[in-house]
């Protein structure tokens, strides 16, 4: 997918997550060794706050089957993985997201950090996942 085709979809996407019911919403805390996912629907239900998985090929598979276990479970209109921006440790998981056929986006660290405080001044992945919602 070339970037204007990922940005027309981005759009489209952003249209259609304003009055979804039923999307699966993923956020990724991004770090070096281990990164952090949250599991919600479009609806704000936490269905997983914190699932841990390594920043390598086994930790991306096992991440990989967990959103699988959701979609079967849920079966949802769009699945959305939003990747928080720090640095290049998202490079290698958004390769492999997206080589594996998943819509990836990444939300910006300023706008998690306003989102999160905007709610209540604490830190909880599910943030991640209201950001994607909100921009």
């Amino acid at each position: 997918m070339d970037e204007v085709q990922r940005y027309a979809r981005f759009v489209q996407f952003k249209q259609a997550l304003t009055g979804a019911q039923d999307y699966l919403l993923v956020g990724v805390d991004v770090d070096k060794a281990k990164h952090y996912a949250c599991f919600m629907r479009s609806t704000g239900e936490v269905l997983v706050k914190r699932f841990p998985f390594a920043n390598t090929q086994a930790g991306f598979a096992a991440f990989r089957t967990k959103i699988r276990e959701y979609e079967g479970a849920m079966h949802p209109t769009e699945t959305v993985i939003g990747l928080e921006t720090t640095g290049n440790y998202l490079l290698p998981l958004a390769h492999d997201l997206e080589a594996h056929g998943f819509f990836v986006v990444t939300v910006s660290s300023l706008v998690t950090k306003r989102n999160r405080d905007t709610l209540d001044l604490s830190w909880n992945k599910m943030y991640l996942c209201r950001s994607i919602q909100k921009f």
